[in-house]
């Protein structure tokens, strides 16, 4: 836990009441003083929102989750909360981030600003001599808030140094960010809090591997009847929805959410991991009639007869994530099992067998994907070998293996073995990160700098799939090829479905080969209209061979010019009446 110190001098009335509810054994909150903030020209409460009196509470578990329906004030609550704590906590940084920029714009133009400016204490927050901009905010005393951006990368987010983090729509955001993000909290002695907030997608999703490592709370609401009524998908939440209001998934009455309360599924995660779940059904604004709050309604309020008609107008899976709050469905696998098991038909992935069939082979690459040293200790340095069969002509991966627990050095001798044994003609890497230092290790260890081939990934490339970067001159630095990711991934994958790229025998191999499950689609609408594809990693699974093939492949290709001729492996050919509808003859475009 991480608790929140309070500034005599900001805000006194804080502390006064905070005492109250120590000497009354309340948990100390930021509850009582909301109403110094002002939202739409009315102090704001949460009178109306108390699901989300976990976030206002002066200690804080050093995570917390709030996985919620659109439409529920999520970042209204998120604005006020950081308000009060920055304000009032001298010498506190906290970081904002969400996936695009518009989007932190948002928070910071729209829902922190006005909080700040029509507060009544707005003038012991600010004046004209603090930076105020959308990206910086500073306080006069001494505490500041960034917003910054991460959707294609997190590279704009290193060098900050913060006590606090909140994402905004981390369903967005790649798993694989979120641990560079998190190194900006590392030097905060007494802080270092996260907050997530999002609307859930796929059971593949961020925010669900984030849920899944949580307390897992849900707002359960008592009914007469003697049922406790869980709104998740899991337990009530469908036949909650009534006709009129949220019923009863037993004897069918109304019920009034404002009766319910927090009840932690796992609640030794509470500590550490808090997670809250917010469907629109609990909150009254989707509800009850503004005219007659705390009353149960008699018939269906407008609000109501939305979420309704959103039931039948949305698709299941839309209307769980948008409106429930529930991750539901599977992302879309690049890759599925039986795809796996259907190139699995090379021989045993053993050393001798691998070796006894390289003559079979024109060229062969061994690729590496070094470890990322993820905090989930999962990340493992994978390398295989690869070949172009000289009889069919397909890439075949002719033996894989993963390196645990070895160090740098260790590694780079190891790798120089296999280069030797398998007889390899390029070595292909990852080059980003860390990969540099490993290959210098290389370098030193005897590989030829000529057999080298460094690929960095670059994301929604225009340009080519696989570019060479030479380094700027008199730098001194180390050219490079770029590889855009999403492509040369959905490439391989779509050579894997196709039969040409073979991998070893399935039962010998799996443990390694079932990384290529890791990979996931995830399209996005971009702000010209037309789609961002990317290729994501399923939080929790590892993806290392995924990319060590994906290097060894397409530096075979690219070095030998030996791309697979996919539409004849997949008999995907156009018949003349389809290509001139596709390219009607003898047109001419202005």
């Amino acid at each position: 836990m991480a608790t929140t110190s309070i500034d005599p001098k900001i805000a006194p009335e804080i502390i006064a009441r905070a005492a109250e509810q120590y000497r009354s054994g309340v948990v100390p909150s930021f509850i009582p003083v909301l109403p110094m903030m002002t939202l739409k020209g009315h102090p704001y409460t949460i009178t109306d929102y108390a699901p989300f009196e976990p976030i206002y509470k002066l200690d804080q578990p050093k995570r917390s989750y709030y996985k919620t329906g659109r439409q529920v004030a999520k970042t209204t609550n998120m604005a006020a909360h950081s308000i009060l704590q920055v304000g009032t906590q001298p010498h506190f940084s906290l970081l904002f981030v969400a996936p695009r920029y518009e989007q932190v714009r948002r928070i910071s133009a729209n829902y922190v600003r006005p909080f700040i400016e029509q507060s009544v204490i707005s003038r012991l927050l600010q004046n004209k001599s603090v930076e105020n901009s959308v990206l910086q905010k500073t306080f006069l005393n001494n505490s500041r808030m960034y917003f910054s951006f991460a959707f294609l990368d997190a590279d704009r987010i290193r060098g900050l140094s913060v006590d606090g983090i909140n994402y905004d729509e981390v369903q967005d955001i790649d798993s694989d960010f979120i641990p560079i993000i998190r190194e900006v909290i590392t030097a905060s002695r007494q802080f270092g809090m996260e907050k997530f907030f999002g609307t859930p997608k796929t059971l593949d999703n961020t925010l669900q591997g984030l849920w899944e490592d949580s307390s897992q709370a849900e707002w359960v609401i008592k009914c007469g009847c003697g049922l406790d009524n869980i709104p998740s998908a899991d337990h009530h939440l469908l036949k909650m929805i009534g006709p009129d209001g949220p019923i009863c998934a037993k004897c069918g009455k109304m019920l009034n959410p404002r009766i319910g309360r927090w009840i932690h599924a796992i609640p030794e995660n509470m500590a550490t991991d808090a997670g809250y779940h917010i469907p629109q059904i609990i909150l009254p604004l989707h509800y009850e009639n503004p005219k007659k709050p705390g009353h149960l309604p008699d018939y269906a309020t407008e609000k109501w007869l939305d979420l309704l008609k959103k039931q039948n107008r949305y698709d299941q899976t839309k209307f769980m994530n948008e409106v429930l709050g529930e991750s539901c469905d599977i992302g879309v696998k690049l890759v599925t099992l039986t795809d796996i098991r259907n190139v699995s038909v090379l021989n045993k992935n053993e050393w001798r067998n691998a070796l006894d069939q390289l003559n079979k082979y024109s060229h062969r690459v061994l690729a590496v994907d070094w470890s990322g040293g993820g905090e989930d200790g999962l990340s493992t340095t994978t390398y295989c070998v690869v070949g172009r069969n000289v009889h069919t002509g397909k890439t075949e991966c002719i033996y894989t293996k993963r390196l645990h627990a070895t160090g740098h050095h260790e590694e780079a001798k190891i790798l120089l073995d296999v280069f030797k044994a398998f007889r390899c003609f390029i070595f292909a890497h990852d080059f980003g990160g860390a990969g540099s230092v490993r290959e210098t290790l290389m370098i030193q260890a005897g590989m030829p700098v000529d057999r080298i081939v460094p690929f960095v990934y670059v994301r929604a490339s225009v340009k080519k799939m696989v570019e060479f970067r030479k380094p700027p001159d008199g730098s001194g630095g180390r050219g490079y090829y770029s590889l855009d990711k999403a492509r040369s991934l959905v490439l391989q994958a779509t050579a894997v479905k196709a039969q040409q790229v073979l991998l070893p025998e399935y039962e010998s191999s799996k443990d390694i080969t079932q990384d290529l499950l890791a990979l996931m689609e995830d399209r996005h609408d971009s702000p010209g209209g037309s789609d961002i594809f990317l290729v994501r990693r399923n939080p929790k699974l590892i993806d290392d061979f995924a990319h060590a093939l994906n290097f060894g492949c397409v530096a075979l290709w690219h070095a030998f010019n030996c791309y697979p001729d996919l539409s004849k492996a997949m008999a995907i050919k156009l018949t003349p009446e389809q290509a001139n509808f596709a390219e009607p003859p003898n047109v001419t475009y202005e």
